[in-house]
């Protein structure tokens, strides 16, 4: 990717993430990375902002995937399986409620007498959502 980059190629994700599959001959390859001409990102709310992500989503997909096929040995016969339905946006709305999490909550998985529900999130510890 460096050197395609020297040579004027841009990735929109700089850490690609590359693994295999169950099955032996596919790969999961996520190299995308989208977000407004401005650079701020896709408001999950607005129509047109939408719109314009996934058919930007799916513009850096083949690009990429042309990317790999040609430079990648023992890809030059690959071909796309799967492209995720839409595009994921992780900060479309947040609920302003009468407590906020902190990190101190979380990390010390705080028990609350109102919690809804529980988040098994990487650490070794659960920690309950309120």
């Amino acid at each position: 990717m460096d050197a395609a980059e020297k040579q004027g190629r841009k990735f929109p994700r700089k850490k690609p993430i590359v693994r295999p599959q169950r099955n032996p001959i596919e790969w999961r390859a996520n190299l995308t990375q989208i977000k407004n001409p401005s650079g701020t990102a896709v408001n999950g709310i607005d129509a047109r902002e939408l719109s314009y992500g996934e058919v930007e989503g799916r513009r850096q997909c083949w690009d990429v995937f042309q990317f790999i096929k040609e430079s990648t040995p023992g890809f030059e016969q690959s071909y796309i399986v799967e492209i995720a339905p839409q595009i994921g946006i992780r900060e479309t709305r947040r609920i302003h409620g009468e407590y906020t999490l902190t990190d101190e909550d979380i990390l010390g998985c705080r028990d609350f007498a109102d919690t809804i529900g529980i988040q098994a999130g990487p650490s070794r510890r659960t920690s309950k959502v309120t």
